[in-house]
C-alpha cells in the first residue's frame, strides 16, 4: 500500500466518524451523573459542567497510568513486526506476545465486569474496522492472516482483545514514522473525546461548552506523568481512582440508561 503520509492516516483515525466502537460507551460518566458522584456539595455554585470536568480529569489520569503503558507496549510489538521481515513466524511471535499483554490487562479490569466488557467490545470493533479499512489495502498476506486469526480468537473467546492492546498494535502495524508519544496522545484524545461526546448526548453540557472543556483538558493533560522509557507491566496498578471503578460498576444497575457502559 502506498504511504499517503502519516499525518493523513492520523487525521483519518482522529475523525469522529471513524468507527472506533466508543459511541455506545460513557466510561462510567452516565452513572456518575445519575448518582451525583464527583459533585462538590460544599460549593453552591458548582454545576453539572464542573462534575463532568472533574470526571474527565479523573478518567484521563487513570487512563494515562493504567491503559497507556499497555498501548505503548502493544505499539512497540506491532512496530517491530512492521520494520522487520513480515514472515508468518514473526506474526506468530507477535500473537504470542500480544496475548500475554492482553492477559495482563485483563487481570487489571476483570474485577469490574462493565469496564471489562466495554474494553473488549471496543477492541473487537476497532480490530474489525482496521481489517475492513486497511487490511486488504496493505497487500501483506501475512498481516491479513494474522488479523483474521486474532479476530477469530476474540470471537471464540480464546483471546480478550482489549482496546489498549488492539489500539497499540494497530498503530504499530499501520503508521510509519510515528513515535510512542504520538500514539499515547491519540489514545488519550480518543478517551477524552468519547467522554465529552457522551456528556453532550446526555444533555449535561452543550456543544460549545464541550469544546471549551476539551481545550481545558488538553492544556491540563501536560500535568500528567509521561510514560517511562522502560515499562514494567507487573508494576502497573489496576486503578488510581476507586471512584471511577465505582461509577462503571454502578452502570449496569441504573434503572434507565442511554449507554452500554
Amino acid at each position: 500500500m502506498d504511504d499517503p503520509g502519516v499525518e493523513w492516516i492520523l487525521w483519518q483515525l482522529a475523525d469522529s466518524a471513524f468507527p472506533c466502537g466508543g459511541f455506545n460507551h460513557s466510561g462510567g460518566l452516565e452513572a456518575a451523573i445519575q448518582n451525583a458522584i464527583g459533585v462538590d456539595l460544599r460549593n453552591d455554585e458548582a454545576g453539572i459542567d464542573d462534575q463532568v470536568e472533574w470526571f474527565v480529569r479523573q478518567s484521563l489520569e487513570n487512563c494515562a497510568v493504567v491503559s497507556c503503558p499497555f498501548v505503548v507496549c502493544a505499539f512497540e510489538l506491532g512496530w517491530d513486526v512492521k520494520n522487520t521481515e513480515k514472515s508468518s513466524a514473526n506474526f506468530t511471535i507477535l500473537q504470542s506476545k500480544l496475548e500475554h499483554l492482553d492477559n495482563e490487562f485483563d487481570i487489571r479490569v476483570a474485577s469490574n465486569a462493565v469496564a471489562c466488557m466495554a474494553s473488549q467490545n471496543q477492541g473487537a470493533t476497532l480490530l474489525s474496522a482496521f481489517m475492513d479499512i486497511f487490511g486488504e489495502e496493505s497487500g501483506n498476506e501475512g498481516l491479513i492472516v494474522f488479523l483474521r486469526q486474532w479476530k477469530r480468537k476474540i470471537l471464540l473467546e480464546q483471546a480478550f482483545g482489549h482496546l489498549p492492546i488492539v489500539f497499540g498494535c494497530v498503530f504499530g502495524l499501520l503508521a510509519k514514522r510515528v513515535d510512542r508519544e504520538t500514539v499515547v496522545h491519540m489514545f488519550q484524545f480518543w478517551h477524552i473525546r468519547g467522554l465529552i461526546s457522551a456528556a453532550v448526548r446526555l444533555g449535561s453540557i452543550g456543544p460549545m461548552e464541550a469544546q471549551r472543556l476539551m481545550l481545558r483538558i488538553i492544556r491540563w493533560r501536560s500535568n500528567l506523568e509521561p510514560i517511562p522509557e522502560s515499562i514494567d507491566i507487573s508494576k502497573i496498578p489496576s486503578t488510581i481512582s476507586p471512584l471511577l471503578d465505582l461509577c462503571t460498576s454502578l452502570h449496569s444497575g441504573l434503572y434507565s440508561r442511554q449507554f452500554t457502559s
